[in-house]
C-alpha cells in the first residue's frame, strides 16, 4: 500500500551550483555524492525528518541515453533546473506499480 511520499526530485544541470544553494546558501546538511551507475547520474540527498529531496544530473550521458529515466532526465536538465519527479513509499511496491498503471498512470520502472 502506498504509504507517503518518500522523495521530491530535483533535475539539475549544474549539481555543484544546486549542491551549493542547498547547502550553503539555504543551509540544509546534504549527503556527499552518490550515483545511479546503471543510469549515468549523480545525486545527493537533502534530509528531512520524513523523506527527502533529491538533487540529480547526469554525469555519463552515453549510459543516460540508454534508459527511459535517463533520457527524460537528459530532457529535463537540457532547460532550467527544474523538479522532476517525486517517489513513493509503499508496502508492496509490485501491486501498487500494477495496480497505477492498471487505472491508466504511466508510472516508470521500480528503482
Amino acid at each position: 500500500m502506498l504509504s507517503q511520499i518518500d522523495h521530491v526530485i530535483l533535475a539539475t544541470a549544474d549539481f555543484e551550483a544546486a549542491s551549493q544553494v542547498w547547502g550553503e546558501r539555504l543551509g540544509f546538511r546534504l549527503t556527499d555524492p552518490g550515483g545511479h551507475a546503471a543510469y549515468g547520474t549523480r545525486n545527493r540527498a537533502v534530509p528531512f525528518p520524513k523523506g527527502y529531496v533529491e538533487l540529480i544530473t547526469i554525469v555519463e550521458p552515453e549510459v543516460a541515453a540508454r534508459s527511459p529515466l535517463g533520457q527524460a532526465l537528459a530532457a529535463a536538465i537540457a532547460g532550467p533546473e527544474r523538479w522532476f519527479g517525486f517517489a513513493l513509499a509503499s508496502s508492496d511496491i509490485e501491486a501498487d506499480v500494477a495496480a497505477l498503471r492498471a487505472g491508466g498512470s504511466s508510472a516508470t520502472e521500480i528503482m
